[in-house]
């Protein structure tokens, strides 16, 4: 009996979660209301506590954070999945109501073949996050995308996620920087798609806009009219699959509060991630500006 009595006590402190259905309906209520989609990625709890008071729309969780917070550009971490798990402690610590999307790398080598993929999307919600994006990811590295996909550990991987997600009813936003893989996402079920304009320029370390690495996808669109023209293209590609899906853009140059403003003015996006925008850049230029001031304090 005791044991019975336990569990019924259990059974009710398990932690609300919101609906798929839910995050959905009040994202498009929103945008009917003209009032984009903000979400970020948050790394650090002190970050989470203030995208929950300014009531962001979500909050992503990925292990690159970790790398910005250590003043380093962003960089994807080795073992990614190891980094980014043991994050979820400090951030839900400081959000209650802002749904919590976890960052996963779907190649992880712990959680191979379709019973290993189902083990992880079980590792991610019985941690206590709300949906799932993939990151880190591969849509910059079509090449290698191909040569992995034989093994299962390639963007067809991304996409058994996607559609493992939809079959039980889990929120997802996937990236995409093709067209096709907006196309593929759309078609395996996502809830919203996040056309990503290349690694995010802007601060002290963002990423270089030299031609050097055009060969990837990563580098990030130098031309702010033409991050929206791409933009376009893969909000467009996945709309015609399927109309309602949320579109929410990122990277590249939408660094600031203006280059975001003009992206809305020129692309039909609902909305946009902020990530280096929200937890790298502004620290960057707010710790710089109070440090030369505390510098230039004189005695008397």
């Amino acid at each position: 009996m005791e044991g019975i009595e336990r569990e019924r006590i259990l059974s009710k402190l398990v932690e609300p979660m919101p609906t798929r259905k839910s995050i959905v309906d009040n994202w498009h209520a929103q945008i009917k209301m003209g009032i984009p989609i903000i979400y970020a990625g948050c790394s650090a709890g002190i970050v989470a506590k203030y995208a929950e008071w300014t009531a962001l729309d979500a909050i992503v969780v990925y292990e690159t954070g970790l790398s910005r917070h250590w003043g380093m550009p962003t960089t994807m971490l080795a073992d990614p999945n190891r980094f980014s798990f043991p994050m979820y402690e400090e951030i839900r610590s400081q959000v209650d109501r802002t749904p919590l999307i976890a960052g996963v790398e779907c190649y992880d080598p712990r959680f191979r073949g379709e019973r290993g993929l189902r083990r992880m999307v079980k590792t991610v919600i019985g941690m206590g996050y709300d949906g799932i994006q993939n990151f880190p990811t591969l849509v910059f590295l079509e090449p290698t995308t191909r040569l992995r996909d034989p093994l299962n550990m390639g963007w067809d991987r991304e996409v058994e996620l996607v559609a493992l997600c939809n079959e039980l009813d889990i929120f997802t936003m996937w990236y995409a920087c093709t067209p096709k893989q907006a196309q593929d996402v759309a078609k395996a079920g996502a809830d919203a798609i996040v056309p990503h304009a290349g690694w995010s320029s802007g601060g002290k370390v963002g990423a270089p806009t030299t031609e050097r690495y055009q060969n990837t996808r990563i580098t990030p669109i130098k031309s702010i009219d033409a991050a929206c023209k791409h933009v376009q293209e893969i909000t467009d590609a996945a709309r015609e699959i399927n109309p309602k899906i949320i579109s929410l853009s990122h990277g590249g140059p939408f660094i600031d509060i203006e280059s975001v403003k003009y992206m809305f003015e020129h692309t039909t996006t609902d909305g946009f991630e902020a990530a280096s925008a929200w937890e790298r850049v502004p620290v960057e230029n707010a710790l710089t500006d109070i440090l030369v001031k505390f510098r230039a304090v004189k005695k008397k």
